[in-house]
């Protein structure tokens, strides 16, 4: 059986915790890192292209995740991943250093948000 090619989209590479959870929910696998994007479609559909993935990590911006589901849909391909942390840092808090904890990942299903553009009308200032 072949490996698995994951690609892996985000500043931070993946760390142990993730590397074992993808072996256990994908078997053998090779992981290409890419350490950031261009914030347009045409960078996504770059490297979907360059590195034909059979699943998708990614901590992008919402804009590129909606981009991002979009072409992977588009190719029939499965939706994208995003590592799932609980972050127990509070701050002024004890717990402060209380380490963050793992929890697997979580797949993109769909991406929906509504926005109100906010800025000062500085026409005729």
């Amino acid at each position: 059986m072949a490996k698995k090619r994951i690609l892996w989209i985000s500043r931070h590479p993946p760390v142990q915790e993730e590397t074992d959870e993808l072996r256990l929910l994908l078997g053998e696998h090779t992981v290409t890192i890419i350490p950031g994007v261009d914030h347009g479609a045409d960078s996504i559909d770059k490297m979907l292209d360059e590195h034909q993935p059979d699943q998708v990590v990614a901590i992008l911006p919402l804009s590129l995740v909606e981009v991002l589901l979009v072409r992977l849909k588009q190719r029939g391909m499965p939706r994208p991943w995003r590592p799932a942390w609980q972050h127990r840092r509070k701050y002024g808090d004890q717990g402060a250093n209380a380490p963050d904890v793992f929890q697997g990942f979580d797949e993109i299903l769909e991406m929906r948000y509504r926005k109100r553009r906010l800025n000062s009308n500085k026409e005729g200032a």
